[in-house]
């Protein structure tokens, strides 16, 4: 069942009108939006697209997240206050590996 907007008019619908005040003119504004506003007003734009574009909005949040992840790791990466723990940590594996004392990655065992 679909829910019904304010106005009368289905939120799947093509006539479907955002809310003034709604979370677009909220983070617009710059104000503080809450995770379950987000996660409701996304659920709502999925189930007014059709399939393929759910889908197609489903992968490049993905993309989004995988990017975030990306750029968080290399921000850590690039943290001057960790590269002295990296470099130590780049010369043990490099011991382990010349001694033969590091164990090959089994891709299997991950």
């Amino acid at each position: 069942m679909r829910s019904t907007h304010p106005a009368g008019r289905g939120i799947g619908s093509r006539d479907a009108m955002p809310e003034p005040g709604g979370l677009r003119d909220r983070l617009r504004r710059g104000r503080l939006v809450s995770m379950t506003a987000l996660a409701e007003e996304t659920a709502r734009l999925v189930d007014s697209l059709p399939p393929s574009k759910a889908q197609a909005l489903v992968e490049f949040a993905r993309y989004l997240a995988d990017k975030a992840d990306e750029e968080d790791w290399d921000r850590q990466l690039g943290d001057p206050r960790y590269a002295s723990k990296l470099a130590a940590a780049s010369v043990d594996a490099k011991r382990d590996a010349d001694s033969g004392a590091a164990t090959p990655l089994d891709p299997e065992r991950l």
